[in-house]
């Protein structure tokens, strides 16, 4: 995932808080396609599934997020 993500779009992962993330842009669908970010779903009963557009830390950008703070500390 390092690997693949330009500087400039990790830099703005990293000094953006995930509330604070845009729902487009070129830094957010580098960040998706990388794996940094995801794009959930929530369910609102039984058979409804409404896509959610707000992109979250995904499970592994959770813990690159984690590590890569801590260590600018």
């Amino acid at each position: 995932m390092v690997q693949s993500v330009y500087q400039d779009d990790l830099e703005y992962f990293l000094n953006t808080q995930e509330a604070d993330l845009g729902e487009m842009g070129d830094e957010v669908d580098h960040l998706l396609s990388t794996g940094f970010l995801a794009r959930g779903g929530r369910t609102m009963g039984r058979d409804d599934f409404f896509p959610k557009r707000k992109p979250n830390h995904s499970y592994y950008g959770k813990l690159v997020y984690d590590i890569l703070k801590v260590e600018k500390i």
